[in-house]
């Protein structure tokens, strides 16, 4: 269990990730290095993470059309998707919760928000109330980190008044 929790709380010392695609791939890690040790509960916690953060966020955040904010990295012809979010357990929304109270990475703690505010009142403990209480100020951190290592993010806007999608720039000066 220590060990575990020690390989998770190196992987959260990550202080900055363009992507979330790097935290995928430590956790992979975590997760073979628990196969290969023959510890189930600890392989299934990370594959848990995996799934999390390998789902792509659309824009905005307010859900805007049938899909929501969160679709499977892959999803093929013949309906298979993974990860799928409608095959999430009651337990995976849980250990979200719990790893939103826990982790003190803005990133991580940023996806987990956003993913709660969107399913966990489905099959969580908390409401959106709670959970936005957390997701905005993690969101406007994660912002300025971005800002900080003077990265550029374009911001969709969909508008029935525009025919095409604009976006406007942000950028750190």
């Amino acid at each position: 269990m220590e060990e575990y929790k020690n390989k998770v709380k190196q992987l959260e010392r990550i202080s900055y990730s363009e992507y979330l695609n790097e935290f995928v791939r430590e956790f992979k890690k975590i997760r073979d290095w628990a196969k290969e040790k023959g510890l189930v509960m600890f392989e299934k916690m990370a594959q848990y993470e995996i799934e999390v953060l390998s789902l792509h966020a659309q824009t905005p955040i307010v859900k805007i059309n049938d899909r929501g904010r969160f679709i499977p990295m892959f999803e093929y012809k013949d309906g298979i998707k993974w990860p799928d979010i409608e095959n999430f357990t009651d337990e995976q929304i849980a250990y979200y919760e719990q790893r939103l109270e826990e982790t003190e990475n803005v990133f991580l703690r940023a996806r987990y928000a956003d993913f709660l505010f969107e399913h966990g009142d489905k099959h969580g403990t908390k409401n959106k109330y709670e959970i936005s209480k957390i997701l905005l100020p993690s969101l406007l951190e994660t912002a300025e980190k971005h800002l900080e290592k003077g990265r550029r993010v374009d911001y969709p806007i969909k508008s029935k008044g525009y025919r095409k999608k604009s976006t406007f720039p942000v950028e750190c000066e």
